[in-house]
């Protein structure tokens, strides 16, 4: 059963983002999750929407902006361990 994880806060002030960073991309052997995506580019380089496979963990997909969906809670809970987000403001773009 798939456990998806919803991002999407309604705030006053939505300039935060909350992405992966295009050296998320790849395969990472300390984690054993492979990431793709788009990059995006506006003065600042990052991914919105992305795909990681794991081994053992199977799938996991979506948009830290949105939602993101795992194939169980305990694939989602290690892939973020490994590959949080990072917190940016788009004003500065």
């Amino acid at each position: 059963m798939a456990y998806t994880k919803s991002f999407h806060e309604k705030k006053l002030f939505r300039t935060w983002a909350n992405t992966l960073q295009p050296r998320d991309l790849g395969f990472h052997t300390e984690s054993g999750w492979t990431i793709k995506g788009k990059v995006q580019e506006d003065y600042y380089e990052w991914v919105d929407f992305f795909t990681a496979t794991h081994p053992k963990y199977g799938k996991i997909e979506g948009d830290f902006e949105d939602t993101v969906t795992a194939e169980t809670q305990e694939a989602f809970e290690h892939f973020y361990k490994h590959h949080p987000p990072t917190e940016w403001d788009k004003s500065e773009i």
